[in-house]
């Protein structure tokens, strides 16, 4: 979606939030969850904000994995890197502010499966 240029802060927040609606509802994050719960996981999903200026307008959709004990959980192969997937919703191009159905977005899918895979094959320790 490409907003128009006169575009108002809070119509962007309105696409955010549709967007995350849509993503929390969705079978994957059903079946990111189920994975968790087997783990003992908690997810936090959240938009981000990286940049709030218009001109530079950037937000993400966030996921982070803790464990039971609100630690990051972090990746059996490489111990400094957290389980987590960051995922640009609006960003700007050519002036125009642009906004990602992430739902429809097959990259978005495939980091998502990825993330779930992770969280299969996390160990407890």
């Amino acid at each position: 979606m490409v907003f128009n240029k006169i575009v108002d802060i809070n119509q962007i927040k309105e696409f955010e939030t549709r967007v995350m609606n849509k993503v929390l509802n969705s079978n994957m994050i059903v079946l990111l969850n189920n994975e968790a719960a087997k783990k003992k996981l908690n997810l936090e999903i959240f938009v981000q904000h990286t940049n709030t200026n218009l001109k530079s307008y950037c937000s993400h959709l966030v996921i982070n994995v803790f464990d039971e004990m609100g630690a990051r959980v972090y990746e059996n192969d490489e111990p400094n890197c957290c389980i987590m997937l960051c995922e640009v919703i609006c960003f700007v191009r050519n002036g125009h502010i642009i906004g990602v159905d992430l739902c429809g977005d097959k990259v978005f899918n495939k980091s998502l499966a990825l993330l779930i895979n992770k969280i299969e094959k996390y160990n407890l320790r």
